[in-house]
């Protein structure tokens, strides 16, 4: 039955191939085959690349978080260059000291990792998009007693040099922690439910750094920013594939505490994220004149680092204005998962009253 088909299947190309010289002659249908079969083969090879980048960083990144949640001190240490610098945007802000491997090993082993104790008890990988040659975007989940009772959502940037590490920056929301450890008790992260404040500093730099990412992800992230910053819902969705995830900490309501793994704070699809976009685009942080303060990844995702500016301009760590970052993982230059994490207690309660309002929560 195989053969018969074979059979038929080379019958068919032949007349049709017969049938098309008659009008273009034998070479030109030669040529037009020939082009039209590189053509196939350069997107196959294409798809494959990209596939292959998506799946670099999915194992860098599973074994770095593999190595903290295992409290390996050596091995963790391992997937950061010397020096590096590993910083704290929500809690101690963007200034970073420059470090070695072998102190980050001594810090967490003498740390939490000696405080945990247990492996498998600290943290757990959950997704990532980037590029190896530049850089990317963890997310990760803190385990409830790892760093506080409840656990939380983590986001790290990743800057990456020669395949490590060289800047680690993770974004965390505040406001997913329960009332007493947000805003009550002698450990409160803002007490009294004042928003946390550090001073503005200059951030180090690395020495002979090189660019964290591609002229492709340059432009996405500078044109969707560009979209985000005019209001325009209609031009933001252009962006969005029709079956796009969206993670976004505005979507959750009411008192601090939501759950771990992004639950409670992610809509999909493109006309969901329509209706969200129409309603309080200009009321996000990542919304309102954002700027772009640093991107990383490649054409197959990464993401991008922002300080909002509007209504919150004032606000933030620093009262520069709320910082966040934002991972994006793209197919065919179009956004098929979407994920921002900020702190959302910076926001003022009447901002927060103002969304629920506008999404009809409340």
């Amino acid at each position: 039955m195989r053969d018969h088909l074979n059979v038929g299947r080379r019958t068919f190309l032949r007349s049709a191939a017969v049938g098309a010289a008659g009008v273009l002659g034998t070479s030109a249908v030669d040529d037009a085959i020939a082009e039209s079969l590189q053509e196939s083969a350069s997107q196959q090879k294409s798809a494959q690349s990209d596939q292959e980048r998506r799946e670099e960083v999915e194992i860098f990144c599973r074994s770095m978080y593999d190595a903290k949640d295992g409290i390996d001190a050596p091995k963790f240490a391992s997937h950061f260059a010397d020096p590096h610098i590993y910083q704290d945007a929500t809690g101690g802000g963007h200034c970073g000291a420059l470090a070695t491997p072998q102190a980050l090993q001594e810090r967490y082993a003498n740390g939490v990792f000696k405080r945990v104790g247990v492996p498998g008890k600290l943290c757990k990988f959950v997704h990532a998009s980037g590029d190896m040659r530049y850089g990317a975007i963890a997310e990760v989940v803190n385990l409830p007693g790892s760093f506080y009772a409840a656990g939380l959502d983590l986001m790290g940037v990743l800057e990456l040099k020669d395949g490590r590490v060289c800047r680690n920056t993770d974004y965390w929301d505040t406001r997913q922690l329960t009332q007493a450890i947000v805003s009550e008790g002698a450990t409160a992260l803002h007490p009294n439910g004042m928003p946390r404040q550090r001073p503005s500093c200059m951030p180090n730099k690395l020495p002979a750094d090189t660019p964290h990412a591609s002229k492709e992800m340059l432009e996405f992230a500078r044109d969707f920013n560009e979209a985000l910053a005019a209001g325009r819902a209609d031009r933001v969705l252009k962006f969005f594939t029709e079956d796009a995830l969206f993670i976004h900490p505005v979507l959750h309501s009411g008192a601090p505490h939501y759950g771990m793994f992004n639950r409670g704070i992610q809509i999909r699809g493109k006309d969901a994220i329509g209706r969200l976009m129409k309603a309080v685009l200009p009321l996000l942080p990542d919304g309102a004149s954002p700027t772009v303060m640093n991107v990383v990844g490649g054409p197959t995702g990464g993401g991008y680092e922002w300080k909002a500016g509007g209504i919150y301009a004032r606000q933030g760590l620093t009262r520069e204005g709320i910082r966040g970052a934002t991972a994006l993982d793209l197919f065919g230059a179009r956004i098929l998962r979407m994920s921002v994490k900020f702190d959302a207690m910076q926001m003022t309660q009447d901002q927060r009253d103002a969304i629920d309002a506008r999404l009809g929560r409340g």
